[in-house]
């Protein structure tokens, strides 16, 4: 280094002016980079600017005319889907809460039902399993009987695995069932 022959005041002064002359050019660098980008982003800005507003003029001029051709469709469509959704409801929908009615309406006092599941098997029967659990082995093994003796229902099976506890029992039922109205009864203990 040939500043290491330099007396010290004389040494600090010429690492002052290396430091100042590198953040000179440094400082004129980022200036010259900052004006050439400007120069390149403003008029991509500008035509950006200028097509955005075009478009939605255009989307606009058109929403217009769509909106009125499309929602009369729309509103068709609106209208039959919903006269089939009543249509639907008014044919399943009392039936099933009719079948879990009728459930809920001869279940003994020692029956917990966790669970129903209803699956149509035809036009007028539906597969139902119910799962739960039962205080004892009797309490199942009645009201399974209070099931089967009903006519609206049929084909009434617990597993003979469910029954093998003789208290706390965890069931699983699988049982047929009628979709024609059902009249309501009361509640069996």
């Amino acid at each position: 280094m040939y500043h290491a022959l330099l007396p010290e005041q004389s040494t600090k002064t010429l690492k002052r002016e290396y430091r100042v002359r590198f953040l000179v050019t440094f400082i004129f660098f980022v200036s010259v980079s900052i004006a050439v980008a400007t120069v390149f982003i403003v008029p991509s800005y500008l035509q950006a600017t200028i097509r955005s507003d075009e478009e939605t003029q255009f989307v606009t001029a058109n929403s217009a005319k769509t909106n009125n051709a499309n929602n009369a469709d729309i509103r068709d469509q609106l209208a039959s889907a919903q006269s089939l959704s009543e249509l639907f409801s008014s044919f399943m929908t009392p039936a099933l809460s009719q079948i879990i009615l009728r459930i809920a309406d001869l279940r003994s006092s020692g029956i917990a039902i966790n669970s129903i599941a209803i699956s149509y098997t035809g036009s007028n029967t539906a597969h139902v399993v119910l799962n739960g659990t039962a205080d004892n082995r009797d309490h199942l093994v009645a009201w399974r009987q209070v099931l089967q003796s009903d006519n609206h229902f049929s084909s009434v099976n617990v597993p003979i695995s469910d029954l093998a506890p003789s208290s706390n029992l965890h069931f699983s039922l699988e049982m047929s069932a009628s979709l024609l109205p059902i009249a309501s009864t009361t509640k069996n203990q």
